[in-house]
C-alpha cells in the first residue's frame, strides 16, 4: 500500500518552533514599556516568519492536485473561539463605534458558522453570506495602516497586518469548503491554513497577551487579536482535513 504523506505534521512542528520563539523574544528581548526589540535587528523578527511561509506553500505541493478539504467539528470548535472573542472585542470597543458594530458582525457569522459546522450542516450559499466576516477583516487591516503604520521596527503592528492578511487568506478558502463543498481545493486549504496558523496564532496572538499584560493595547484590541489567533487553529483543522484521510484511495 503507497503511504501517503501528511503534510500538515511538519507544518504544525514548523509553526510550534516559531511560536516558542516568539514568546522567549517577547519575554527576554521586548521592552514591555515600548514593545520595541532590545536586542537584534528587528527585521529578523518578521524575515523569519516570512521564510517559514515560504517553507509551509512548498509543502503543500504534497497534496494531491485533486483534494477537497472536509467539514470537520475541530473548524467548528475554533470558529466559536474566533466568534467569542470577536463579540467581546465589539462590547469592550463601544467607543469606536464602526469598528465595534463590525467585531459583533464577525463574532456573529463565527458563532453562527461554528455550529453549522459542529452540527455537519454545510451546504451551498449565496456569496453574499460572506460579508459580515469580510468586512470587518478588510476595515481591520486597513484601519491599521491609516492609524499606526507598520514597518520593520514596529513589529506589534507588523504582525496585525501580517496576521490581517492571512485571516483574508484563511477567509477565502473557508468559504470555498462553507458554501462550495466538495471543490478540489485541497492545496489552497492547506496553504491558506498553515499561514493562518504562523502568522494569526503563532505570531499575532502570544504578543495581543503580552501587549494587554502591559498595557500596550486595550481589551478590545487584544480580544480582535485574540479572535484572529483562533481563526488560525480553524486553519489547522482545515490544513489537516486537506489531508489523505478524506481522499482515502488506497493505492495498491
Amino acid at each position: 500500500m503507497k503511504k501517503n504523506p501528511r503534510p500538515a505534521v511538519p507544518a504544525l512542528a514548523l509553526c510550534l518552533a516559531l511560536l516558542a520563539l516568539r514568546v522567549v523574544d517577547l519575554l527576554f528581548f521586548t521592552d514591555p514599556a515600548t514593545g520595541f526589540v532590545t536586542a537584534g535587528p528587528a527585521w529578523l523578527r518578521w524575515a523569519v516568519p516570512m521564510g517559514a511561509s515560504v517553507l509551509l506553500w512548498l509543502l503543500g505541493c504534497l497534496l494531491p492536485r485533486d483534494a477537497a478539504p472536509r467539514a470537520t467539528p475541530a473548524q467548528g470548535a475554533a470558529l466559536l473561539a474566533a466568534g467569542a472573542f470577536f463579540v467581546v472585542s465589539g462590547l469592550t470597543g463601544l467607543a469606536d463605534l464602526l469598528q465595534a458594530l463590525l467585531a459583533l458582525a464577525a463574532g456573529g457569522w463565527c458563532l453562527c458558522f461554528g455550529v453549522r459546522l459542529l452540527r455537519g450542516s454545510v451546504r451551498p450559499l449565496p456569496a453574499a453570506w460572506c460579508l459580515p466576516v469580510l468586512l470587518p477583516e478588510l476595515w481591520a487591516l486597513v484601519r491599521q495602516f491609516s492609524v499606526v503604520p507598520a514597518s520593520t521596527a514596529r513589529l506589534q503592528c507588523t504582525y496585525r497586518v501580517l496576521g490581517g492578511a492571512a485571516a483574508l487568506l484563511l477567509l477565502c478558502a473557508l468559504f470555498k469548503l462553507l458554501f462550495a463543498p466538495g471543490t478540489s481545493c485541497g492545496r489552497l486549504a492547506f496553504r491558506c491554513g498553515v499561514a493562518a496558523l504562523l502568522l494569526c496564532t503563532c505570531h499575532e496572538a502570544p504578543q495581543a497577551v503580552y501587549g494587554l499584560a502591559h498595557g500596550l493595547c486595550g481589551l478590545s484590541r487584544a480580544a480582535f487579536s485574540l479572535g484572529q489567533g483562533a481563526l488560525g487553529l480553524c486553519g489547522l483543522a482545515m490544513a489537516y482535513s486537506s489531508g489523505p484521510a478524506q481522499n482515502s484511495d488506497k493505492n495498491t
